[in-house]
């Protein structure tokens, strides 16, 4: 849900964008703004088309609903928008062993240079090389009583 709630903020500041600056939705298009649905790539490309579609009528309802939320995420954002990264026990995070106390001036410098602002989400799940695929239509068969 991380991925998905990262879109539609993301969404909803650049519909927000939009109209006060009174291009309409096509001020939304910037091609620095970056809104699109970053999925993991275990993720199954159907799961990605069915969930592609419900983003932009959700950020609609989220600027509607809560627009002065909207408008400090835009404030708090400024040029970068939010994107999630996912972490694994596969994932090389610090290019030598150990990181270095006096590597993180360095590192600080790069996180400032991304173009986004990264929403790390861990896995402390065993990363296999065929994953389970799971469907949302397997998940709604669970009963939750």
């Amino acid at each position: 849900t991380v991925p998905i709630w990262c879109a539609v903020f993301n969404r909803a500041v650049g519909l927000l964008r939009a109209t006060k600056s009174g291009g309409g939705v096509e001020a939304a298009d910037n091609p620095h703004w970056d809104s699109d649905l970053h999925l993991p790539a275990w993720i199954p490309e159907n799961e990605r088309v069915r969930i592609e579609p419900l983003i932009d009528n959700w950020a609609e309802k989220l600027l509607s609903a809560q627009r002065e939320l909207v408008s400090e995420l835009s404030l708090k954002l400024g040029a970068k928008p939010l994107r999630p990264l996912w972490v694994s026990d596969r994932s090389v995070i610090w290019s030598q062993s150990e990181p270095s106390f006096l590597d993180a001036e360095r590192e600080r410098q790069e996180l400032t240079s991304l173009a986004f602002i990264p929403i790390y989400l861990l896995s402390v799940s065993k990363a296999e090389e065929h994953p389970t695929a799971l469907s949302c239509d397997a998940f709604q068969r669970h009963s939750w009583r």
